[in-house]
C-alpha cells in the first residue's frame, strides 16, 4: 500500500489546481466575449473545460482534506499512545525508584557491609556499615565508577601494602577472582579489626559483596588458641620434665587409666609399656605385664598376687620393691593426686641392692663385723624403703614455677604462693642465710658463686649436706625450652652406709698391707709403695733408695730362746726401723721371715748411708741381749743400701736386687755393718 503523502503537502495543488481551473475559466469568458464568430461552442468548450478543471480541484481539494483529518485523527491516537506510555514509564520509574529505595534502606539496615557491581564492573550500591567496616572502599561519591578504578584508588592511597611494588600483578589477580572470592579473612589496614569477605556473582553478571566484622570471633578463637596453646604448653613442659628424670613415671586418670608415661620406665625395661597402651586401665597393664613374665613375685600365683597389688593400689605408704625378670629391682611409689588421679613412681634400684649385697659379703668375710653389717643392711632397706624425691621447675628466667611437697625440706620456711615466681639465686641466698647449707658457713659468696656457676650444666648429682646430718643427691636438667627441673633424692642412709663400707673396705685393706705380727707394712703394702714410687721418680726425674735390713743370725736366737722372744725380737727390730724414718712417704716394712725393707723416696745415696747408719746405732742403743751369736754379745743385723734413678724401661724390682746384693755383701764382710750397690 503507497503511503500517502502528509496533509500539510497534499493541500496546496489541490489549491493551485482548483484556482488554475478558474483561472482557466475566466480567461475562457473574456474570450469568448472577443469571438463574436463562434459565439455558442467555444463558450459552451471553454465552461466545460473551467468546470472540469474546477472540479477536478474541487475532487482533489476534497480528497486531500479526508486524508488530512484522517491523519489528524491517527495523529491524536498515537499521541494519546504515547502519553499513555509516558505514564507508563513514569509509573514503572516511580516503582523502580521506590524498589530500590526499599533495597537502600534494606541494606542500610543491615549489620554487614555491601556493594553491589553491575556486568560492567561498575559501582552501583553501598551502605554505611560497608564503609564502618573496610576504610579501602570509597564514599558514596564513588558510585558509578569501574571495580578496576576502585582498585587504584585504593593502592594510590597506600592502604595495600601487599600491592606495594608489583601494582600490575595484585590489579590483575584482584580483577581475575573477582566475583569468586568466597570466606576471605582480611585484617583492617592500622586497626585491630577483622573482616570477612564474601563475593557471590548473580545470573545477571552482578557481583555482590558482603563484610562481616569478625573481630569479636578472631579475638574469641584467638583467646581460645592461647588457652589450647598454654595447656599444649603446660603438657609439653610436664612431658618435658618427665623425660628429665631418672625415675620412671605413670600416671593414671580418676578411672585408672594410664594417660601418660615416661620413656625412662621404658629403659628400666623395654617390654613395659608402648604408646599403644595409653588408655589402657592399670589392671589391663599389669595382667599384660604378668603375661610377658616380667614379674618374678607374680609367676604361679599371678590372680592372688593382682588382688593384693589392687588391693594396696594408690593407698601404700611407703614405696613397693619389686623383682623384675632378669635380677632387676625396682622401688614403686603410688600417689593419689585430690582429682583421683594415681601417679606411680618407678626407680631402678639393682645398682643399690647389689651394694646390698656386696656389703652383705664384705660382712661374711670380717665376723667381727657381722652385727654391724645386719644393722647397715637394715638401714639400707630402710633408705630404699622411704627414699623421698622432691622436685623444683624453674623457668627460662631461673624463677619457681613448681615444686612438690617434698621439695619443702629444702626450701626456705615460706608458703608455697610464696615461693612461686622467687629465682633460684634468691631462694639460695635465703637458705644461705639461715645456716641451711653447713657447706657455705664462713664462705658463703664463694660458695653461691661455684654454685650459681654450675647451674643447670652439670653432668653428675651434686651432693650436699642438710641440717641436721641429712644428705640429697641433687639433679639439675635444662630442657629444651630453658626450663632446668631439679630433682632432690634423700639419699643420707645411703651415704651412711657408705662411709660405713668405705670403713670397712678400709680396715679390710688395711689389713691385707699389714704384717700382722710386726704391724708395719707386709710384702704386698711394699710391693705397691715401691711400684708407685718408681712411677713417680721416673716421671719427676727424682731418685728412690732402698734399705734392705736382715737380722743377723736370727735362726740361732729363734732356737735358743724359743719362738716368741723370736716373734717379739722381730717386734723389736720393726719399732727400731720405724724409729730411724724422717720424711713423709718412707716406709718400712717386713720383707719376709727376718728381713725387712726401707723404702726412702727421693733420696739419694749420701741420704740412704745416713739412714743406714741411724738404725745401726739405734739398734746398738736396743742392747737386745743374743748369746746364741758369732757376731756380737747383742742382737744385730746387717743392711744392703742401693740408690737408683728410675726409668720406664726397667722393673722396680731391679733396685731390689741392686739392695740385695748389697746386703749380700754385708754378710760377706763380717755383718752388723751395711754396704752400698756399686
Amino acid at each position: 500500500m503507497a503511503r500517502l503523502p502528509p496533509p500539510e503537502d497534499a493541500v496546496w495543488p489541490a489549491v493551485l489546481l482548483l484556482l488554475c481551473g478558474v483561472f482557466a475559466l475566466a480567461a475562457m469568458v473574456g474570450l469568448a466575449g472577443s469571438a463574436p464568430a463562434f459565439p455558442l461552442a467555444w463558450p459552451l468548450w471553454s465552461a466545460v473545460a473551467a468546470l472540469a478543471c474546477a472540479t477536478a480541484g474541487a475532487a482533489l481539494l476534497w480528497r486531500q482534506l479526508a486524508l488530512a483529518r484522517r491523519a489528524l485523527r491517527r495523529a491524536e491516537a498515537d499521541s494519546a499512545a504515547v502519553e499513555a506510555q509516558r505514564h507508563a514509564v513514569d509509573a514503572a520509574q516511580r516503582a523502580a525508584d521506590g524498589a530500590r529505595q526499599l533495597l537502600v534502606r534494606a541494606i542500610e539496615a543491615l549489620p554487614i557491609g555491601i556493594e553491589i557491581y553491575d556486568d560492567q564492573n561498575r559501582l552501583v550500591l553501598l551502605n554505611h556499615r560497608l564503609m564502618e567496616l573496610h576504610p579501602l572502599v570509597p564514599d558514596a561519591q564513588a558510585v558509578g565508577l569501574g571495580f578496576e578504578d576502585l582498585l587504584r584508588q585504593t593502592i594510590d592511597s597506600g592502604l595495600v601494602p601487599e600491592a606495594a611494588g608489583r601494582e600490575v600483578q595484585w590489579i590483575a589477580r584482584r580483577l581475575a577472582e573477582h566475583g569468586e572470592r568466597d570466606g576471605l579473612l582480611l585484617r583492617l589496614p592500622a586497626s585491630e579489626r577483622w573482616t570477612k569477605v564474601h563475593e557471590r556473582r548473580t545470573p545477571g553478571g552482578y557481583v555482590v559483596v558482603s563484610r562481616v566484622d569478625v573481630t569479636d570471633l578472631i579475638e574469641q578463637q584467638r583467646r581460645t588458641e592461647a588457652v589450647q596453646q598454654e595447656a599444649q604448653q603446660t603438657r609439653q613442659l610436664l612431658r618435658s620434665s618427665l623425660e628429665t628424670l631418672d625415675v620412671g613415671i605413670e600416671i593414671y586418670d580418676a578411672e585408672d587409666r594410664l594417660v601418660l608415661y615416661n620413656k625412662k620406665l621404658n629403659q628400666f625395661h623395654p617390654d613395659f609399656y608402648a604408646d599403644t597402651d595409653i588408655g589402657q586401665t592399670f589392671e589391663q597393664l599389669v595382667r599384660d605385664t604378668m603375661r610377658k613374665g616380667l614379674i618374678s613375685a607374680a609367676v604361679g600365683r599371678e590372680e592372688e598376687w593382682l588382688a593384693e597389688r589392687l588391693k594396696a593400689r594408690g593407698s601404700r605408704r611407703g614405696p613397693l620393691l619389686q623383682q623384675m625378670a632378669g635380677d632387676q629391682w625396682m622401688h614403686t611409689h603410688e600417689t593419689r593426686t585430690p582429682e583421683g588421679f594415681t601417679v606411680t613412681a618407678r626407680v631402678d634400684v639393682t645398682e643399690l641392692v647389689r651394694k646390698e649385697r656386696q656389703l652383705a659379703a664384705a660382712n661374711a668375710e670380717l665376723q667381727a663385723a657381722q652385727r654391724e653389717a645386719v644393722e647397715a643392711r637394715q638401714l639400707l632397706v630402710s633408705a630404699l624403703d622411704a627414699m623421698p624425691i622432691g622436685i623444683e621447675i624453674y623457668d627460662a628466667e631461673d624463677r619457681l614455677v613448681l615444686s612438690n611437697q617434698r621439695s619443702a625440706l629444702v626450701l626456705p620456711d615460706l608458703p608455697r604462693e610464696q615461693l612461686l615466681g622467687r629465682t633460684f639465686e634468691s631462694l639460695l641466698r635465703r637458705n644461705v642465710q639461715d645456716g641451711r647449707i653447713p657447706a657455705a658457713i664462713g664462705r658463703e659468696e664463694q660458695w653461691l658463686a661455684k654454685r650459681l656457676a654450675g647451674r643447670g650444666s652439670r653432668h653428675e648429682p651434686l651432693l650436699q649436706e642438710l641440717p641436721p646430718g641429712q644428705w640429697t643427691n641433687i639433679y639439675e636438667v635444662r630442657t629444651p625450652e630453658g626450663y632446668v627441673v631439679t630433682a632432690r633424692a634423700d639419699v643420707s642412709e645411703l651415704v651412711l652406709k657408705e662411709r660405713q663400707l668405705a670403713e670397712l673396705n678400709g680396715r679390710l685393706a688395711r689389713l691385707s698391707a699389714t704384717d700382722s705380727l710386726t704391724g708395719i707394712g707386709n710384702r704386698r703394702r711394699f710391693d705397691e709403695a715401691l711400684a708407685n714410687e718408681w712411677l713417680r721418680g721416673a716421671r719427676s726425674g727424682t731418685r728412690v733408695s732402698l734399705l734392705m735390713v736382715d737380722i743377723d743370725h736370727f735362726k740361732a736366737y729363734n732356737d735358743h730362746y724359743g719362738h716368741p722372744a723370736g716373734d717379739e725380737c722381730l717386734r723389736r727390730v720393726a719399732q727400731v726401723l720405724t724409729d730411724c724414718v724422717r720424711r713423709a712417704g718412707e716406709l718400712v716394712a717386713r720383707y719376709g721371715g727376718e728381713e725387712f725393707v726401707m723404702l726412702l723416696p727421693g733420696s739419694d745415696l749420701t741420704q740412704a748411708t745416713e739412714a743406714a747408719e741411724r738404725c745401726l746405732e739405734r739398734m746398738q742403743q736396743e742392747a737386745l741381749v743374743h748369746a746364741a751369736s758369732t757376731t756380737s754379745t747383742h742382737l744385730t743385723f746387717s743392711i744392703g743400701v742401693a740408690c737408683m734413678l728410675p726409668a720406664a724401661a726397667l722393673a722396680s724390682d731391679t733396685l731390689v736386687r741392686s739392695a740385695d746384693a748389697a746386703l749380700y755383701r754385708a754378710k760377706a764382710a763380717g755383718r752388723a755393718c751395711f754396704e752400698t750397690a756399686s
